[in-house]
């Protein structure tokens, strides 16, 4: 199908977005496209005007301080399995990453996208739930963030509000003894989730837990802990 008629821009930078964002309440931004492009196909999204971020600089970098690691939300999955950092340090989200959809999708799919779609069957909400993350979003006057276990409100319904724009997510550095994994059910390979299981995990010096973060995804409205 065809989408509905829309105008179409490209800002810059941040905050000619955030501008034009505050300005059209009617807007839809566009990160890699494979979330709202479907939707505009069938014409269950008529956006009057689309904000393409694919010229906004500083949304995809991935960053480590010495409590968090910081990923862009427009970091593509396929970047984020590939980047060294985490291989290196975070296993769960390469696990994840490497699993989503097919090529296409984790070439030009994004973190941030998949996140603010929340699809009830997506896999990074239960990965940022069991890592404990916080989600950063702005508009033209400030900056926000949520913790993942409050982000997800239902199917396809998140703590964004409208003139915001999610700019990256923000993980805790996990421990000397720490990791994780992710697993999932699927009907065929590069489908939805039928059942998504996120699990990261800190030991003691003698293995015992320490603690837990369990995030699922695909078995209630939104992902859950």
């Amino acid at each position: 199908m065809i989408p509905a008629v829309f105008d179409y821009v490209r800002p810059a930078d941040l905050d000619e977005a955030l501008a034009i964002l505050a300005e059209r309440t009617d807007a839809k931004v566009l990160a890699g496209g494979f979330s709202l492009l479907p939707l505009m196909k069938l014409r269950l999204a008529q956006p009057e005007v689309v904000i393409d971020l694919r010229d906004v600089g500083g949304l995809d970098g991935i960053t480590e301080s010495a409590d968090e690691l910081r990923i862009g939300g427009r970091a593509t999955h396929r970047r984020i399995h590939e980047d060294a950092l985490i291989r290196a340090s975070y296993p769960l989200l390469r696990d994840a990453a490497g699993d989503i959809g097919d090529p296409q999708i984790r070439n030009w799919g994004t973190l941030g996208g998949s996140v603010a779609h929340a699809d009830p069957s997506a896999d990074w909400p239960a990965v940022l739930i069991a890592t404990h993350a916080t989600i950063v979003m702005r508009d033209a006057h400030r900056e926000r963030t949520v913790e993942a276990r409050s982000f997800f409100i239902d199917s396809f319904e998140t703590a964004i509000e409208p003139a915001e724009i999610l700019t990256e997510v923000r993980i805790p550095k996990p421990g000397p003894r720490a990791g994780g994994a992710y697993a999932k059910i699927e009907r065929r390979a590069g489908d939805f989730s039928t059942v998504g299981v996120a699990v990261q995990l800190s030991l003691t010096d003698d293995a015992r837990i320490s603690h837990i973060g369990i995030g699922i995804t695909a078995v209630a409205p939104a992902a859950f802990a």
